[in-house]
């Protein structure tokens, strides 16, 4: 009996086990499953994380790149200003030496008409002044002879 016992609960286990190595595979085989989807799900977040690190570092390289040509771009558009500031400068004094140059010049042409005005302004009062005298000399000249007309017709009339 104690054999038959050990033979029914043998029996009685035997599918338990059955039934528990079943559940065992089944749940190995849902938690490889279960497994191997988390690897794809990681798998994925990986790849997007790799994905945004390669994009970011591609937005960086073209930023420090932009700044660069900023950088270089604004570098020459000081120089450009130094060179126009300068060459505007240069064409400022250039122009206020011409005029300068100008007003010496037209200093000197009025100098020079000045003076050639006061010559014949001088020229003209010497001219006038002699025929002034000129004119004097012959109204006293006709005077005097006026005079002596006179004098002589009076003497001849007296006579």
């Amino acid at each position: 009996m104690a054999q038959r016992g050990t033979q029914q609960l043998k029996a009685e286990q035997e599918p338990l086990e059955s039934s528990m190595e079943t559940w065992r595979e089944e749940r190995v085989q849902h938690l490889r499953e279960a497994l191997a989807e988390k690897e794809e799900q990681l798998s994925r977040a990986v790849e997007r994380r790799h994905m945004r690190t390669v994009a970011h570092m591609e937005t960086l390289t073209q930023l420090n790149t932009t700044q660069a040509a900023l950088k270089e771009s604004n570098l020459k558009c000081a120089s450009l200003e130094e060179t126009l500031h300068s060459q505007q400068q240069e064409k400022e004094e250039r122009h206020k030496r011409e005029l300068m140059e100008q007003e010496e010049g037209f200093n000197q042409k009025l100098l020079v008409i000045e003076e050639e005005f006061v010559r014949k302004l001088e020229e003209e009062k010497h001219r006038s002044n002699e025929e002034e005298e000129a004119l004097r000399q012959q109204l006293f000249l006709k005077e005097k002879n006026s005079t002596n007309c006179w004098k002589k017709s009076k003497i001849n009339i007296t006579r």
